[in-house]
Parts: structure tokens; sequence; C-alpha cells
């Protein structure tokens, strides 16, 4: 299987310090994953930014940094891309630039996942109306972070992926939310807010996440 990855994630798992297992979450190699080419430009220049080191810190940027120079990198060109597709994406505002990518990076794999921590781009994929083969092509196969969390919390247990989000739930306002008691968090509560979140997108999205988790 190959992942295809966007910089929300990088920079989500990496304030959680969640990126060490990404990989096994997933059952791939770190060379399966793939980053856009905008993500280790991102991450250095987000060292000298101070709204990121607030919400992300400087160890989960550093983290992601590491990370990002163990696994693929998308190629700008993707000669596999069909331009008119990728132009159609584009033209729809809502959809952001690296998701374009993404969406249309998809075409080149036969066995492959998108990894978002953008809920909206999948919304604005729903709603784009000239985008109906692009959505059947990656229907099924898009995993939100919250999506992530909950297989981090089915691999590792409750009590390690608490341990490792309460310090640096800032990072995501969902997260905020799931584990609003801190460390006295009860995993019922958190995974019906993870929960809560996927049952969103997939009633404004309908068909475009993975069915993980039933």
């Amino acid at each position: 299987m190959i992942i295809l990855t966007d910089n929300d994630i990088l920079f989500k798992l990496g304030a959680c310090d969640l990126l060490d297992v990404f990989p096994n979450l997933f059952g791939v190699n770190r060379k399966d994953i793939y980053i856009l080419p905008t993500a280790k430009p991102v991450l250095r220049k987000s060292l000298g930014r101070q709204a990121r080191l607030q919400r992300y810190t400087y160890e989960g940027i550093e983290r992601a940094i590491a990370f990002a120079n163990t696994v693929s990198v998308l190629d700008d060109t993707l000669p596999c891309v069909d331009d008119l597709e990728y132009s159609l994406m584009a033209s729809y505002s809502d959809l952001d630039p690296g998701e374009v990518i993404l969406f249309a990076a998809s075409a080149c794999f036969e066995n492959v996942s998108i990894v978002t921590g953008d809920k909206r781009c999948i919304t604005a994929l729903a709603k784009a109306s000239g985008c109906a083969p692009i959505r059947k092509r990656v229907g099924g196969m898009i995993y939100c972070f919250e999506q992530v969390v909950m297989l981090a919390i089915d691999n590792l247990g409750f009590e390690k992926v608490r341990a490792h989000i309460v310090p640096s739930r800032q990072c995501d306002s969902w997260l905020k939310i799931c584990f609003s008691a801190e460390l006295l968090t009860q995993q019922d509560h958190a995974l019906d807010g993870l929960s809560s979140a996927v049952r969103h997108i997939n009633e404004t999205a309908p068909g475009l996440l993975s069915p993980y988790p039933i």
C-alpha cells in the first residue's frame, strides 16, 4: 500500500509524537509514505513562526522534519497526472492546492490511501460539481486525522495515546474537545468525540472516507 499525506498530518502527528508509529498503523514502510513537495520547506519555515510554534511546538515540528527526511516525496511534475483533472480541481477555491496534488496523485498508484488533516478539503471535494469521476476513484480511500488517532488507540492502547496527545492537544481544535479532561479523560468520552467528527464528515461527504471505523 502507498500512503499519500498532507502537511497537516505531519504537523499534528509530530506535535502528538505519533509519527514514529504512523507507518505501523497502516502496515507500510516509511518509503511507502509520500509527502507533498512543499512539506519540507513548510516545516522548516515553521520553526521561525510563532503561531506555528505555539500550536505544534518546536519539538513537534522538529519531529515532523526528521520524519519527512525518511519518507518519499511526490514528484513536482507528476507525469502520470491528468492535466485536465488537475486543472478542474484547482479551479475550486475551497480545495487546498496541496490536497489537489494528493487527489490527483492518487491516480498514479494501484493500492493507495490518502491521509489528510484537513476536513474541509474532503467536504469541498464532495461539493465540487465537476469532480464526480475523482470522487469515484478516491471514494473509500481517504482517512481523516480523527481516524488515525483511533487507529493509534487500537494499536497502542488508549492510555498510551492519551499520554501522547494531552500535552499537545492544542494542535487540533477537536482534540481539545475529545481530551478536555486531560489525563483524566475517559476512553469512552474520547472515542465518542472522535467518532462524532468522522460521522459528520460521512454526512457531508458520503462515500469518501475509509469505512474504518465501522
